[in-house]
């Protein structure tokens, strides 16, 4: 296999899975295990079993040898590449393209072919216009119950198929892939006792033929020339070029000669059937298949016999060595047909329980993608209440960390509250003295604004309860002067209201009117809340009455604005410790 070769090999892109092909054959079942999971043809394995060898007779020794084998491969979807010989395929002209000609086409061949569409899968692949046809297609029938009974003698019949194809079309699609520059071709698949002819013009199969001659017909030559057992016969004409010297062999001879002429009569009759003459094929190269093609001196024979070019399949790099294309050509043509996105040339000759079965697996990946997806939802959201229950457990740890350290603070704070209260109920009684001393200076002012009207006398002022003790009244200026001093001492250190005495001539005739003024003045004055007239029965006479006997006395009750602690006072254990509060 040239370099060339090995990189189209590894150029072919396929979908991403396995597949196994298994070619089915009457003595030899070859096995080809592909992987395309990386995007791109890989051979893992090759196998050829010989039947006869392995001592494998009946049918059910069959399934379960073959069960045996396949079973090491995994759950590879298999592509079953069914005999020549039991399918027939050929072109067929559409009189249209759409499903109407299709279906048109269908049954002119089941008319052509002798088929009934209940009992035979009809396989149509449409080609390209060629010269002469405007729509040709390419239409493979097959009985079903020859492709269930394949199935079931390899085992497969419950298994995972993907595609049952023809070797024609597996021919074709090794060859397109191989050799994308290619043209022309004749394919030709060389097997115990049939062999397969496909023709390929302008890169696309024309004619498929199978020939009811195969390799054996070589043996059975040797058997009589050589008089030897058929195992005997075969390792002999393997094992070096016997056709350079007929002289022994005549029987061989013609053999060869025989499959050379039936090669020449299928290329015949495709070019009567089309058409075409058969010079239009030009120097077309031939591609050997089959164990045939390891026959020293074959490929020669045949060359000088057809009088064109042929040319044998390369080898392939796999995990087990090189795999001889020679000899699984069909089989990688099987898996191109399942693994490639777009294969060249695809049969769907699947039984209608396979495709049932088909149906039920896609049913059944949709169920578990939906309950992955679902899952996958469900972990998504289980995930999501799981950070969040993290995050908030955090915030709970860090709201806890913060709680501890207020904590730890309370016992300062608390000491400090205590500190606090303490130097405030010091405090407070100066506060206090300092407002009634305000108290007292505004109350003065009030008075003396007063005591500007000439028909309202200013004659006492002192606080309420030194006036309501009832103190001594005055009796001469001295003495006057003595009880104003001890009257502003007590209206120091007083913490109730004032008490106001006012004088009005007795010559004024109307005295509620200036009164009324008095009070409504004062009420609006500081520092007093509220202004009354005191009734006689409440009121004291301090004055000394010969400075009052020629005047109307009234006494006004003066209220003033109450300063209230705005700190509650220490606890009883802090209130030990704080001296008493008393007044100055």
């Amino acid at each position: 296999m040239t370099a060339a070769e090995r990189k189209r090999c590894g150029a072919i892109a396929t979908r991403r899975m396995r597949c196994l092909a298994m070619v089915a054959g009457s003595r030899h079942i070859r096995m080809l295990l592909a992987d395309g999971r990386s995007g791109f043809l890989r051979i893992e394995h090759a196998l050829r079993v010989d039947l006869e060898e392995e001592g494998v007779i009946s049918l059910e020794e069959t399934r379960a040898y073959l069960r045996k084998i396949t079973v090491d491969f995994g759950d590879a979807p298999v592509a079953l590449v069914l005999p020549q010989e039991k399918v027939s395929s050929q072109v067929m002209e559409l009189r249209r393209r759409d499903r109407r000609g299709v279906e048109e086409a269908l049954y002119e061949a089941e008319e052509r072919l002798g088929s009934d569409r209940e009992e035979n899968l009809i396989s149509l692949h449409s080609l390209q216009a060629k010269s002469g046809a405007k729509n040709s297609a390419w239409v493979t029938v097959v009985r079903e119950a020859a492709v269930e009974d394949e199935l079931y003698r390899l085992g497969q019949e419950g298994g995972r198929v993907e595609a049952v194809q023809t070797p024609a079309a597996c021919l074709v699609n090794a060859f397109l892939a191989l050799y994308p520059d290619e043209r022309d071709a004749i394919l030709i698949d060389v097997r115990r006792t049939v062999t397969t002819l496909v023709i390929v013009r302008q890169r696309q199969a024309v004619h498929a033929a199978p020939l009811g001659v195969g390799e054996d017909v070589f043996s059975e030559a040797v058997m009589a020339d050589r008089d030897c057992s058929f195992e005997e016969a075969e390792h002999w004409r393997m094992e070096a070029d016997r056709l350079q010297d007929w002289s022994d062999t005549p029987r061989l001879q013609r053999a060869v000669a025989h499959f050379s002429e039936a090669c020449r009569q299928a290329l015949a009759d495709w070019a009567a059937e089309s058409g075409c003459p058969e010079e239009e094929l030009g120097q077309a190269p031939c591609w050997l298949a089959g164990d045939v093609a390891s026959m020293p001196g074959f490929a020669r024979v045949l060359e000088e016999d057809l009088k064109r070019p042929v040319r044998l399949w390369p080898s392939l790099e796999s995990e087990v060595g090189k795999v001889p294309l020679g000899h699984y050509a069909v089989a990688l043509g099987g898996i191109l047909g399942v693994l490639q996105p777009r294969p060249a040339f695809r049969e769907t000759l699947l039984p209608r329980s396979v495709r049932d079965r088909m149906v039920a697996r896609r049913r059944l990946r949709l169920v578990h993608a939906a309950c992955l997806g679902l899952l996958a939802a469900c972990g998504l959201l289980l995930t999501t209440i799981l950070v969040q229950q993290h995050h908030h457990q955090q915030d709970l740890r860090r709201e806890l960390q913060r709680l501890e350290v207020a904590v730890g603070q309370i016992a300062g704070v608390d000491q400090m509250l205590v500190e606090r209260s303490r130097a405030y109920w010091e405090t407070l009684p100066y506060i206090l003295q300092q407002k009634r001393n305000r108290d007292l200076v505004l109350a003065l002012n009030a008075m003396a604004a007063i005591g500007e009207r000439e028909d309202v006398w200013v004659l006492l002022l002192a606080d309420r309860r030194s006036y309501l003790e009832g103190a001594p009244p005055f009796r001469s200026v001295a003495a006057g002067r003595e009880r104003e001093v001890l009257l502003l001492h007590n209206l120091v250190a007083a913490q109730t209201g004032m008490v106001a005495e006012l004088g009005l001539p007795e010559t004024l005739g109307d005295a509620i009117t200036p009164i009324g003024e008095v009070v409504s003045h004062l009420r609006g004055t500081e520092p007093f809340s509220t202004v009354d007239i005191m009734p006689g029965n409440g009121r004291q006479l301090q004055i000394d009455p010969e400075l009052t006997a020629r005047q109307r006395i009234f006494a006004l009750t003066l209220d003033v604005t109450t300063l209230e602690p705005t700190v509650a006072p220490p606890s009883p254990r802090a209130r030990n410790s704080t001296p008493s509060l008393r007044f100055p």
